[in-house]
């Protein structure tokens, strides 16, 4: 499942993903849509997404790419 797969199960909008998580909606969109994330940003999203599903998922397995530089 993508990134956008998982916050749609949880009936979550971008809006409410990017507010859980302390980062910028605009951020949310831009990883959906392939765009890279900083690894502290990426953690921070997929932890969100542990606590409202209630089971440990991961970057990985979210399909977040990470920046590097």
């Amino acid at each position: 499942m993508s990134l956008k797969d998982y916050r749609v199960s949880l009936h979550w909008s971008a809006e409410e993903l990017a507010r859980r998580a302390g980062v910028n909606a605009q951020t949310v969109r831009r990883i959906e849509r392939g765009s890279p994330a900083y690894l502290h940003t990426a953690q921070a999203i997929v932890d969100a997404l542990s606590e409202g599903l209630g089971r440990k998922v991961t970057i990985d397995e979210v399909g977040i790419k990470i920046r590097i530089n």
